[in-house]
């Protein structure tokens, strides 16, 4: 029940227009994307990010509290000025390295041993050297006294080194998750045992022992799955093109460490140890906290836009930057004023009894962290998009010369204000010349209407916080937080920033006057072979608008109005842009959910994100309202569930009294959703389908995997039945042609065909991986369908298309939606459809009853529901196993040069056309309505289908 659309083809499938897809493969592989996914993706990876940086960098936080209260304001200016200096060594040394893996990583697989082993020998031959210098300088006078230091501080540089590699690995191959886990051991490490060595008298040297143990134990945990192909060898071009490419940006950014480096050294010389503590408190805390959230923006747009450059040019790249810099303004702007704002609360709420001083700089430390963030995590990129990243060294000398210059001449008259404002004019400056410079070789998209709207909003937000802002407790500081980011959010909306208002109203307008019409709704009633009964009546729920799963709806509801005898009305809720070829007269269509909406129809990518948010709540909530006002449905059909929601609305249905069944098409979901955790999607799965009456699936295979996702024994008391429906054979779109002459001509031509959504559990990985390795020379390959997966599309699907293509095989990819009207086309020209479904894939394919529709021999692996079908009926050839060698075993087999037993295919495809009709099936739903109607009666109205009391099943 999958669908997709074609672009180009072999044969007697004529391209529809667009462009070929072979043709926007030109490029590097892995790297084509559609335009209105470009904000979707950004956006949906910068939540990831920002609770990849976020959770570890809370737990970092707790650091600043612990550290001042058992450090002297002068042990926390040594650690500061020990930290600053490793992390310019780290800029200087090794963050060449990182900077370069996003930009040369390797697009085919097999250069993946060779970039690891690179990067390996390049890290280990400049920490060596480091070593070597360490020893060295422990031999000279100068050194000795401070030998200790000294080692200690190469041991974290290099941990840190190796851990930043690591985790830039990590976001190079798009892989959040994993990120987080290792920023959480380093931070975890930074302020348990960071902790524990502090108060056992360790000194300031504690938390360094600690983050670098962190950092060692996180490297080695990784270092076994991702870097287990490493070995002592590099690959001399692309250690040059890396170094020519991340040594500019690497100095750029040690200067800017030193630019941090320079103040607070200055500080500590003109006003002390203390005052340099005092200094680095405030600029640990306010920088981190905005530099985090403008951070998780950056390390999301900025791979996805530099794989928009390689593969489709300039402004290709602009648009994921233009949501880039939105998102940054969006969240870096409210962060700067709120921190400024609530300086003396956050001072009093966070630092020691002797830090609180530092309040007084905190709100010039948040204008120079914005601006520091807008240049290194925006106009930077003009520079590295253009390759002159050398230019970026002049700029940031430039303003390091300018710190230098102004810290001498104003630490002496202001102090610790002298310093903070020597920051913000030179991260002005570097800004400044960046944009400037920048604009000449990529001009970088800067929206000033949601600037201005975001900068009214922070402000109206700091003046409503301003008289609370004394109070130092955490618990009213946290208060105030939630507050200014409730108000600043509902200014956002007032003015109409980033299309906020609108979505908002429609949101509204929809969740709270369910009850009425649409303008674009529409009601088909008739009067049929059913009629109306008060309480009595069926609501089949099957919200999409067109696909799979409403043309399954629309053949069940066609089967059964064409059931003997009298029964009750089975009225259809869908979506108010419902298929019109779904439309018929044989059954009620009740078109009233609201619109899922296309990513291209929003202006801004936060609108999308906040319409999408709500709107699975907003289409289940119409659905409880509408049926407030049809005392008639006594039950509800299920065909689509909201994953995590779906557990209330069943419980809501029950209340009412009313029977429920659901169609489990898909045991497991294909894709759980990004951001929750796959254990409360099954924990309300699985209390959903508890609660229902009866719930179907498509073969006994799957009926006994439910059996097992329920965790309990299906006829325990009050468990629901689980009833095998066999899926039918598709007819709208014509009758089933089964032709032996047809089959034959068809296999000589050796064309295969992957139809279906786009997804890891699909297996396309596998029948590529066939093609490139494993000799399927003289096949002409065809994959089509909707890239659910975008990942999964771009980091294996495509690299492996182009291995295939330079194995000699020819394929075609588009991932596109192919309408039912060119289903025919697509399915005449093949010789076989090819269904490589991994072990996760716990469901039944429509797809495969698409080519018993279209006479077309089917390859597939024995998974889900699957297994039964291609076991009992001999309409293909089965897979053995779930690999690439094993598909083409059976492929080979099928065109094999003694000849395929084509009668035995045409017979099972007979088989199983004559036993899967749709009358059969929608006698066997009929019963079940029937079955639930005499034995579990409706809140004060009579039992569902009472006339039928007699049917048992």
């Amino acid at each position: 029940m999958d669908g997709t659309r074609f672009v180009g083809g072999y044969g007697r499938f004529p391209p529809r227009g667009g462009t070929n897809m072979s043709d926007r493969l030109a490029g590097p592989p892995g790297h084509t994307r559609r335009d209105d996914n470009h904000g979707s993706l950004v956006v949906s990876h910068t939540f990831a990010y920002l609770l990849a940086r976020g959770l570890p960098g809370v737990v970092a936080f707790l650091a600043i509290p612990v550290f001042t209260n058992l450090l002297e304001p002068g042990e926390y200016g040594s650690y500061a000025l020990t930290v600053t200096a490793i992390n310019v060594a780290n800029s200087l040394l090794f963050q060449w390295i990182c900077l370069a893996m996003v930009r040369c990583f390797p697009t085919e697989p097999a250069r993946m041993a060779w970039f690891t082993s690179t990067i390996a020998v390049l890290w280990l031959g400049t920490a060596g050297a480091v070593g070597l210098v360490v020893a060295v300088g422990l031999t000279l006078p100068f050194g000795r006294p401070i030998g200790a230091v000294l080692i200690l501080g190469w041991a974290v540089l290099a941990a840190q080194s190796m851990f930043d590699i690591v985790t830039e690995l990590l976001r190079a191959s798009l892989r959040p998750w994993h990120f987080m886990v290792l920023q959480l051991i380093r931070a975890s490490s930074l302020v348990g045992l960071g902790s524990v060595l502090l108060y056992l008298g360790v000194g300031w040297t504690g938390p360094l022992i600690a983050v670098a143990v962190g950092m060692a134990v996180a490297v080695a945990w990784r270092w076994r799955s991702d870097w287990r192909d490493a070995r002592l060898r590099a690959d001399r071009e692309l250690a040059g093109e890396m170094f020519r490419y991340g040594a500019p940006v690497s100095l750029t950014v040690a200067l800017a460490g030193a630019i941090f480096l320079c103040d607070r050294s200055l500080v500590a010389v003109f006003l002390g140890n203390d005052a340099a503590g005092l200094y680095s408190v405030a600029f640990d805390f306010t920088s981190q906290t905005i530099t985090l959230v403008m951070m998780a923006v950056s390390m999301a747009a900025f791979p996805i836009a530099v794989r928009e450059l390689e593969t489709r040019g300039v402004e290709a790249a602009r648009q994921p930057m233009a949501t880039n810099v939105a998102l940054l303004l969006a969240v870096g702007v409210p962060t700067t004023v709120g921190a400024g704002v609530l300086a003396p609360g956050i001072a009093g709420s966070f630092f020691g009894d002797g830090y609180t001083a530092s309040a007084d700089i905190i709100p010039l430390v948040a204008l120079s962290a914005l601006l520091a963030g807008l240049k290194a995590y925006h106009f930077d990129a003009a520079l590295q998009f253009a390759r002159r990243t050398a230019q970026q060294v002049w700029i940031v000398l430039a303003a390091a010369v300018v710190s230098v210059l102004l810290n001498l001449l104003l630490i002496p008259i202001w102090g610790l204000r002298g310093a903070a404002f020597s920051s913000v004019v030179t991260f002005l400056v570097a800004l400044v010349l960046t944009a400037w410079w920048g604009r000449r070789h990529f001009p970088l998209p800067f929206p000033i209407r949601e600037l201005a709207l975001v900068v009214l909003a922070s402000a109206a937000m700091g003046a409503a916080l301003y008289p609370f802002r004394s109070h130092a407790n955490i618990l009213v500081l946290a208060t105030q937080v939630v507050a200014g980011a409730f108000l600043y959010g509902a200014i956002l909306v007032a003015v109409d920033c980033f299309g906020l208002r609108r979505r908002t109203a429609e949101a509204l307008w929809r969740s709270c006057r369910p009850g009425r019409s649409r303008p674009t709704s529409s009601t088909t009633r008739h009067e049929g072979k059913f009629r109306h009964m008060t309480g009595n009546d069926v609501c089949v729920y099957s919200p999409y608008a067109f696909g799979g799963h409403p043309r399954y709806v629309a053949e069940l509801l066609t089967a059964l109005a064409e059931q003997p005898g009298d029964g009750p009305s089975v009225e259809w809720v869908s979506s108010t842009d419902l298929d019109p070829r779904f439309r018929s007269d044989r059954y009620v269509v009740h078109a009233v959910l609201p619109v899922l909406r296309k990513r291209s129809e929003f202006r801004t990518s936060i609108g999308w994100a906040f319409s999408r948010s709500l709107y699975y709540c907003r289409r289940d909530w119409r659905l409880l309202a509408w049926l407030r006002t049809r005392p008639n449905i006594g039950a509800v059909h299920l065909q689509e569930t909201s994953l995590a929601i779906t557990h209330l609305v069943v419980r809501c249905l029950r209340k009412r009294g009313m029977a429920v069944f659901i169609t489990v098409h898909n045991v497991r979901p294909h894709t759980y959703p990004r951001f929750l955790p796959r254990s409360i999607v099954d924990r309300s799965l699985r209390r959903a389908y508890s609660q229902s009456d009866c719930l179907f699936v498509h073969s006994t295979g799957l009926a006994a995997e439910l059996d097992r996702f329920l965790r309990r024994p299906v006829k325990a008391a009050g468990a629901p039945r689980i009833r095998v429906v066999r899926h039918g054979i598709w007819t709208v779109g014509g009758e089933s042609r089964v032709d032996d002459e047809v089959i034959a001509r068809r296999l000589q031509e050796r064309r295969l065909l992957c139809f279906g959504a786009i997804r890891r559990n699909k297996g396309i990985h596998l029948l590529l991986e066939a093609a490139a390795r494993h000799g399927l020379d003289g096949f002409r390959i065809t994959v089509a369908g909707a890239p659910l997966d975008l990942e999964y599309l771009e980091g294996t699907v495509l690299p492996l298309v182009h291995r295939a293509r330079a194995a000699g095989v020819r394929v075609e990819l588009s991932a596109e939606f192919v309408p039912d009207e060119d289903i025919d086309s697509l399915f005449a020209a093949h010789s076989a459809l090819v269904l490589p479904y991994t072990e996760e894939f716990v469901a039944q394919s429509g797809t495969v009853f698409m080519a018993l529709a279209h006479g077309l021999p089917v390859v597939a692996t024995s998974v889900g529901g699957l297994a039964e079908l291609m076991s009992k009926y001999r309409i293909g050839v089965t897979v053995r196993e779930p690999t690439a060698r094993a598909l083409t075993e059976a492929i080979q087999g099928l065109f094999s040069a003694t000849g395929p037993d084509i009668a035995s295919f045409v017979n099972g495809m007979q088989s199983a056309i004559g036993e899967m009709g749709w009358s059969g099936m929608a006698a066997a739903t009929a019963a079940e309505y029937r079955r639930v109607g005499t034995t579990r009666p409706s809140a004060g109205s009579p039992a569902l289908f009472a006339e039928d009391a007699n049917c048992s099943t």
